[in-house]
């Protein structure tokens, strides 16, 4: 079932996003990330229905810098780049 917020989190990060889905739930607010994805279902059109039918976009970041190049981080001139 979707929820009114989607949560968008990497790997390494999933136990926020348990955790902010338990606090959103005690809240009564509906709440979905990947974890809601049952066995023999597939992920990418499940996900894909929950994105569309949700109203709020959520995207845990880490708070430590990412160092791949990749990293928004690296997005930024240097200029602009908190240590």
């Amino acid at each position: 079932m979707a929820g009114e917020i989607f949560i968008s989190y990497r790997r390494a990060d999933e136990a926020w996003a348990r955790l902010l889905h338990s606090q959103l739930r005690a809240e009564g607010v509906e709440a979905w990330y990947d974890a809601h994805v049952g066995a023999g279902q597939d992920w990418r059109i499940a996900t894909a229905k929950a994105l569309q039918a949700s109203r709020i976009f959520v995207l845990l970041f880490p708070r430590t810098p990412l160092n791949l190049p990749t990293s928004p981080r690296n997005w930024l001139p240097p200029s602009l780049r908190k240590n």
